[in-house]
């Protein structure tokens, strides 16, 4: 009876948890993606868990453990940091004094930051907090990446003494303080993306890309080019806001690294930044010409810890030099590291070709030792120029030596490019105490244009945990004449798809390396559609490998022939506000009445009337009439709401999966997915996620390609079969009830 009634109760809450509609991935009604919680600012407690660190138990005789973050460019760190560890040990021996919760567990930890031990902790058993001091010396990174690192070792050597074992939970709720002032970054061209963009920083700072009120498209263009640099820089990892100088507030500028692009006359903000040159005239150490185009940094006149950079020139083609010459990852400074002067893209943004085979020597590392017992790693980086990829058979001699007191069944060294897994070494007497050599194949899959990584990663484990000689005793060295062999060519062009499907994005517009085959289509007065436009550009500059990015920017009412033959489009706005849509109407999935916003969908068995102001985004992707050959994406909505939630769920990860087909209409948390291709129709998918009043209908001709039907089919099925068993299971109930009843009368 009583299994009856569990599984009853388990039976009703999944029903009930079915019925709920499912958050998903997608957004909440005005808001993007999720983004993480701030960190706390200065001298506040910042706790494991905020750094994505959950609760963790180290087991005995030795286990080690390692945190690392960045803090923001513009903190100067104080003396006084310290650090809280909640710590809760946990013993189980043959020995009595550990009965006694205040006693000591016969356990160290030892803490050490940036290289520097701060503390050692007699572990008592229990529930244990740890108040450690930072010593002034320990507040520098030692990190090449400029990460802080910290070590958390456990010493149970007790373990290996007396038949004893020891547990440690680090709680999640431990962390640290980092007292800090501002201070003003030093301005340097050569460090960029930093001090905009620091890698792992407990405080990412905002950036705002500033248009002109009037742009140009080759400002507009110029623009784009920014945010795709930017998104590849920072694989897609800097929020980067576009504005113009009259929607952006005072609090914006204020609190936000500001980033200028366009002509001097455009931007009236840049009288009151005091860059190192005037964009024309004479400078006591750097000429600059009308023609030319200039990247200066300045330290924010608005925010003395923020920096103001600026991407500009007299001429429209002059401020496309600069953005281009940003593309290529160098600038090229003079006596000022605060400005580069670009008379020629091409000269500005030449990459030398690197050899075939470098050493690690090369790359700048020496022979390094790997000893102790557990977990440990090297990292060793190398660059592959934008607009190279790798030809022919590339690999990696590694050369190492390691000692011969492993446990050689569970010890061994795994070898990563990019997190891609090439190789493994196995320990053994054979190669135990003399150089060896290995031959690791590196597939071509593997290698990215620009920053490499690779890393091996091994693990020690002793004949014997309690041996004095395990500390230095287990060993790995690395040789630095290990050899990279990656042969390199130009990037080849390949050949669009000619296949149109949504979840194949950013297919084919990032099939050209420079992005030279794309062209952003904007309305000529809608700051909302460039701001869109630059977080598309953003997520497709991460995709991009060329020496420089070059994508176009038209304007809706003037599409130049030669753009419509040689480009892909896409188009970014409000139907009414996009000419070319009168145009593509009879051959979209979806067409629009001219001045309408809202979808006309065809072929459907019941028909809706929609509101004009309801919230929709819509994704059409299609081939231009004019040229079957390109594809033309269009990223609309029915509101500028619906706009935003158009180009936020093309561009999440998270919803890539449910992305499919040529037609998608997104609301709020809703995605709805169509081929039209297939010839099932667009069915009246606006109308389902029409809220209110009106009413909510899938007909019964969805196709299974639909989100919304797969979702419902298997919810109704889950449903019934519940409420069949349900059924069930009360008339067991019943049927027992009376048989009790029976037996006690």
């Amino acid at each position: 009876m009583k299994k009856t009634l569990s599984l009853l109760v388990l039976i009703t809450a999944l029903t009930g948890m079915l019925l709920v509609q499912p958050s998903g991935a997608g957004y909440a009604q005005g808001q993007g993606p999720s983004t993480p919680t701030p960190y706390p600012g200065e001298s506040e407690f910042i706790t494991f868990s905020m750094l994505g660190i959950q609760d963790e138990v180290m087991l005995g005789p030795f286990a080690t453990s390692f945190i690392r973050f960045s803090t923001p460019e513009s903190w100067a760190l104080e003396p006084g940091a310290k650090m809280i560890l909640e710590l809760e040990t946990t013993v189980r021996s043959s020995r009595p004094f550990v009965e006694d919760i205040s006693e000591y567990s016969g356990a160290l930890m030892e803490v050490t930051v940036n290289d520097h031990v701060v503390d050692v902790i007699f572990l008592r058993t229990g529930v244990q907090t740890v108040e450690i001091t930072f010593p002034e010396e320990a507040l520098y990174p030692t990190r090449e990446d400029g990460r802080h690192s910290i070590q958390i070792f456990l010493d149970a050597t007790i373990d290996c003494l007396f038949d004893h074992e020891t547990a440690v939970l680090v709680r999640s709720a431990s962390g640290f303080t980092l007292p800090h002032h501002d201070k003003s970054p030093v301005p340097n061209l050569t460090l960029l993306p930093r001090p905009i963009y620091k890698m792992d920083s407990l405080l990412p700072e905002k950036a705002l890309l500033v248009v002109p009120d009037a742009p140009t498209k080759e400002e507009l263009q110029s623009a784009m080019i920014v945010a795709a640099s930017l998104g590849r820089m920072t694989e897609g990892l800097q929020e980067v806001s576009l504005v113009s100088p009259s929607s952006m507030t005072e609090l914006e500028k204020a609190n936000a690294h500001v980033i200028l692009v366009g002509k001097q006359d455009s931007l009236p903000l840049l009288s009151e930044v005091s860059f190192p040159a005037t964009v024309t005239g004479s400078n006591p150490s750097q000429k600059v010409e009308a023609s030319d185009g200039t990247v200066q940094m300045a330290v924010s006149p608005w925010n003395a810890s923020r920096v103001v950079l600026y991407f500009g020139g007299v001429e429209d083609a002059a401020v496309v030099k600069a953005a281009q010459a940003f593309s290529s990852g160098v600038l090229r400074v003079g006596k000022h590291a605060s400005l580069a002067v670009i008379s020629n893209v091409a000269d500005a943004i030449e990459v030398k070709d690197v050899p075939d085979d470098r050493t690690l020597a090369s790359l700048g590392y020496i022979t390094q030792t790997l000893s102790g017992v557990g977990y440990n790693a090297f990292e060793y980086e190398f660059f592959v120029p934008l607009g190279k990829e790798p030809t022919g058979d590339s690999f990696f001699d590694l050369i190492y030596s390691h000692s011969a007191i492993f446990d050689y069944d569970a010890s061994g060294a795994v070898i990563f490019l990019n997190d891609e897994a090439l190789g493994s070494v196995r320990f053994s007497t054979a190669t135990a105490n003399k150089v060896t050599p290995l031959n690791i194949n590196i597939p071509a899959y593997a290698i990215r244009s620009g920053r490499n990584v690779i890393s091996v990663q091994a693990e020690f484990v002793p004949f014997d945990y309690c041996s004095t000689l395990n500390n230095d005793g287990l060993w790995m060295s690395i040789s630095q004449d290990s050899l990279l062999h990656i042969p390199l060519v130009d990037v080849n062009p390949v050949a669009p798809s000619l296949e149109r499907d949504l979840g194949l994005f950013p297919s084919p517009f990032t099939d050209s390396p420079t992005l030279d085959k794309l062209a952003f289509v904007f309305p000529s007065d809608d700051v909302s559609s460039w701001a869109l436009g630059s977080k598309i550009a953003a997520n497709l500059g991460q995709d991009a490998i060329g020496k420089i990015l070059t994508p176009s920017v038209f304007f809706a009412d003037d599409i130049p022939d030669d753009a419509r033959a040689n480009m892909h489009l896409l188009l970014v706005g409000q139907a009414s506000r996009l000419a070319v849509i009168s145009e593509l109407t009879d051959t979209m999935p979806a067409g629009f009445e001219p001045g309408s916003d809202v979808a006309i969908e065809d072929g459907i068995e019941i028909s809706y009337n929609i509101p004009s102001d309801t919230d929709l985004g819509y994704l059409e992707l299609l081939p231009a009439p004019w040229d079957a050959s390109k594809s033309i994406l269009a990223v609309m909505g029915s509101t500028p709401l619906g706009l935003e939630w158009a180009g936020n769920a093309l561009v999440d990860p998270l919803l890539k999966p449910e992305m499919r087909g040529d037609y998608v209409v997104v609301h709020a948390e809703k995605m709805y997915a169509v081929d039209t291709a297939l010839g099932l129709g667009t069915q009246n998918l606006s109308a389902t996620a029409v809220p209110g009043a009106y009413p909510t209908l899938i007909p019964d001709t969805v196709p299974v390609t639909s989100i919304a039907y797969q979702q419902d089919w298997v919810r109704t099925a889950v449903i019934i079969t519940s409420a069949v068993i349900l059924i069930f299971l009360l008339g067991v109930i019943v049927v027992s009830l009376r048989r009790r009843r029976h037996q006690k009368k």
